[in-house]
């Protein structure tokens, strides 16, 4: 093998592996139920021979050594991933507790007025905050519309909120020198964008426990975001127009009502992060640790607003970094979501530009890989039932067969007389159609009375108690035909079976008139016979002509 050849199958093995892709020259036909039966049964009619086994890695032309070294050198960079993965996790926490105790610092202390440049503070939000979230909210959306989840729905929500109340607020409402306009307009909305990310992550544990089975798609996603949009926008004209309530007082500082927004909204962001970093900690999945890690610095930065005096504190910029360190944190857990999700797809990450959240999708392969696997089973009892109702069929066919040519008369009753019969109970009890003998009881098809002087209904309906009680019941009966009249003596079965779930009787009749003819003459001759022995004055004698001759 020549040295280009041989790096490019060393690059192709890196990446296969590296994408757990079955390793092979071609890629592996995909297995019908008869090869995966084959597979699972070596005793299968054709063996094991010739059906390729997905964990059998073929090499050809390669020296094992060199599969063998390229596999440990992949993990080996796998597993010096994983630590790097796990040092940046705690690298990015720390700042969180830094600004949480620089607030605490601030907080005790009088501090003096910082620098407030309205351009740069408005081309900070734009870059760190406007512009990130945004892209949350498109990922988010595109994320939805795959997936149908209200996990997603809330989240580019949340996003959305703060993006646009920060580019309204940066930008089209100008600085009067008084921040109540502004702070009228993104206060309220930095709460409902908590509302929204606690409702993202609550529909995620929903899904994650199976308890959101029913959830409702908007048909359009334009709705849903541009409610948001309008909501900020009229909010904007309302502030503007000073019909909201006040929220900061120069030199007085923030009012009561202003602070309850702030709180809420902090909450609402801290028990969400605490909820993604919970789902981390279940799924581990790189992206919930980032997205938790990004609301909880977005709540950090809410805790220095709350004590704020003045507009230009220094601790307002503390607040300020803190927010667009969060925005860094959610473009990490972006492409953590990407990343993860080409993983989960087993597919380039370029591929999946929609995907956010990579542990639906792998729920999504697993789903599908049950429905493949229950379509595989379906598909196997559709073959059995339908042997089983071909041999079904040959069994019907055979005892109607049996059934229709038995000179017996046979007949299929119950407690409320009979529901069937075959041509020979027609012939014998001279009825022209089913319809006209199912419509008789048995003891319409008898004289009145039997020979021992009991009602025939009545003894008919004796003898149907005693064969379901027993399962059997074999007597002779006198019966009647229907188109002449004429009584014959009849030979009877009952037997009892199960039929649709319900216990029937089996009636075989077989007609014994000409039997009970010949007994009859038998015994005439029989009597006369002795008659005529008995009478006569003669002396008769029988001789035995094997008896004479010893």
């Amino acid at each position: 093998m020549s040295a280009f050849k041989q790096e490019n199958f060393e690059q192709e093995i890196t990446e296969r592996t590296e994408m757990k892709i079955p390793l092979s020259p071609s890629p592996l036909p995909p297995l019908s139920p008869v090869q995966k039966s084959a597979i699972r049964n070596p005793q299968f009619p054709g063996g094991c021979q010739g059906i390729p086994r997905h964990k059998d890695k073929v090499f050809p032309d390669l020296p094992k050594p060199v599969i063998v070294t390229k596999i440990t050198n992949v993990a080996a960079k796998n597993q010096i991933g994983r630590r790097m993965s796990g040092l940046w996790k705690i690298a990015g926490a720390i700042p969180v507790g830094a600004f949480l105790a620089l607030t605490g610092i601030l907080v005790g202390r009088a501090s003096g007025a910082g620098i407030e440049s309205p351009l740069l503070v408005a081309f900070l939000n734009t870059l760190f905050l406007v512009g990130i979230l945004l892209v949350v909210a498109y990922m988010a959306a595109r994320s939805y519309q795959r997936t149908g989840s209200l996990t997603f729905l809330m989240m580019g929500c949340g996003a959305l909120f703060r993006g646009v109340s920060i580019l309204i607020t940066s930008w089209l409402i100008p600085e009067t020198g008084n921040p109540n306009l502004k702070l009228t307009l993104y206060d309220p909305c930095c709460m409902l964008a908590g509302v929204c990310h606690f409702m993202s992550a609550y529909y995620l544990l929903a899904d994650l426990l199976g308890k959101n089975a029913t959830e409702r798609r908007f048909r359009h996603l334009a709705l849903p975001y541009a409610g948001v949009v309008v909501f900020v926008c009229v909010a904007a004209a309302l502030a503007v127009e000073g019909m909201l309530p006040v929220f900061f007082v120069p030199g007085a500082g923030p009012s009561l009502l202003r602070q309850f927004f702030v709180v809420a909204g902090l909450c609402l962001f801290a028990f969400s992060g605490l909820m993604f970093l919970g789902i981390y900690f279940a799924t581990k999945t790189e992206f919930a640790y980032w997205y938790g890690l990004a609301l909880l610095t977005v709540a950090a930065g809410l805790v220095s607003i709350i004590y704020l005096k003045t507009m230009w504190d220094t601790l307002r910029w503390v607040g300020r970094f803190v927010q667009y360190l969060g925005s860094v944190y959610f473009l990490f857990a972006l492409l953590a979501g990407r990343r993860e999700m080409g993983q989960a797809s087993g597919s380039a990450a370029a591929a999946s530009r929609w995907g956010l959240w990579p542990y639906l999708e792998q729920k999504v392969n697993e789903r599908t890989l049950a429905l493949e696997k229950a379509n595989q089973d379906l598909q196997m009892e559709i073959v059995e039932r339908r042997w089983a109702e071909q041999a079904l069929r040959c069994s019907e066919t055979k005892f109607r067969t049996l059934y229709d040519l038995t000179s017996d008369a046979v007949m299929l009753l119950d407690e409320n007389g009979f529901f069937d019969c075959n041509p020979a109970a027609l012939a014998i009890f001279g009825c022209a159609t089913r319809e006209e003998f199912c419509s008789n009881h048995p003891g319409d098809l008898s004289p009145p009375l039997q020979p021992d002087g009991t009602d025939s209904r009545t003894l008919a309906n004796r003898q149907i108690a005693t064969a379901l009680e027993k399962g059997s019941n074999h007597f002779e009966w006198i019966h009647k035909r229907a188109n002449t009249g004429e009584v014959f003596a009849a030979d009877v079965m009952l037997s009892a079976m199960e039929l649709d779930g319900k216990r029937v009787l089996q009636a075989t009749v077989r007609d014994i008139s000409e039997r009970k003819r010949a007994q009859e003459a038998v015994s005439k001759a029989e009597a006369m016979q002795r008659t005529i022995f008995d009478s006569t004055d003669d002396f008769i004698w029988t001789v035995d002509p094997n008896a004479l001759a010893c």
